[in-house]
């Protein structure tokens, strides 16, 4: 473990001169889930929002769909409440639906039975994950 010169391991001469000379390894950019929310009409004419997104976890790969329908109403502070989501587990193909909460101004989906949020107005362009509030 110890040479002869000051009683210092051998790593310590050695590494600073490999990592020199040691190349970067050129990797793919991770993709980002990165959720869409798009306005549209339906068939008697009401303006309607779909907000989708995905998420890779440990579990599988997740997708959400979100949208507003006939029960969605004003929640009041610039809020709608009556969001359907529809999760879909893509692994094991199981679906689940919930009912979440949208901020009309940025369009921001929480769903607060399963603690994730769609964020598509996100400083990184937009998030789909968990949703945890802060204790103070």
């Amino acid at each position: 473990m110890y040479n002869n010169y000051g009683g210092y391991p051998q790593q310590q001469y050695r590494q600073p001169y490999q990592q020199q000379y040691r190349q970067p390894m050129q990797q793919m950019p991770r993709k980002k889930s990165v959720p869409k929310p798009k306005h549209y009409k339906n068939a008697q004419g009401q303006e309607n929002i779909f907000v989708s997104g995905w998420h890779k976890t440990k579990y599988g790969f997740i997708t959400v769909g979100c949208v507003t329908t006939k029960y969605t109403k004003d929640g009041g502070k610039g809020w709608l409440s009556g969001i359907r989501c529809k999760v879909l587990n893509q692994s094991t193909g199981q679906s689940t639906l919930y009912w979440g909460t949208m901020q009309i101004s940025t369009g921001k989906v929480v769903i607060s039975e399963i603690s994730m949020v769609v964020n598509p107005s996100a400083a990184n362009g937009g998030y789909f994950g968990t949703y945890l509030k802060r204790k103070r």
